[in-house]
């Protein structure tokens, strides 16, 4: 998202100095670039998934990818929250898991001490 927001600052940029169009490469699947020449500079076209895709004003597409860069982040920080507590659980469920084997090696020693006394 990063990168798109550098592309729309570039795109205004060409559009203020006053150029008519700019060749450029795309990608049109992984590995798979054509190239192209971009005529307009006042709209953008923005993937949003799901087979969507929107139309924006350069400025609007800008303010829409800084939000989604802040909801990004806020998920990556609460998924992350949610990774240190599985690998938390994780340790405690192995310490006790120890604790119980070591708990039955103690009661099966001492039935075979019992059981050679008599």
């Amino acid at each position: 998202m990063q990168k798109n927001i550098k592309v729309c600052e570039y795109l205004k940029e060409k559009e203020k100095s006053g150029e008519s169009e700019i060749k450029t490469q795309f990608e049109v699947s992984d590995q798979l670039y054509s190239e192209g020449t971009i005529k307009e500079f006042d709209n953008v076209a923005i993937w949003l998934g799901a087979n969507v895709m929107m139309e924006f004003p350069i400025d609007e597409a800008v303010v829409f990818l800084e939000k989604r860069i802040v909801i990004s982040d806020e998920k990556i920080k609460g998924l992350q929250t949610d990774i240190d507590f599985t690998r938390k659980q994780i340790n405690i469920v192995e310490v006790n898991r120890s604790r119980v084997y070591n708990a039955g090696v103690k009661v099966k020693k001492a039935r075979e001490n019992t059981g050679n006394k008599k």
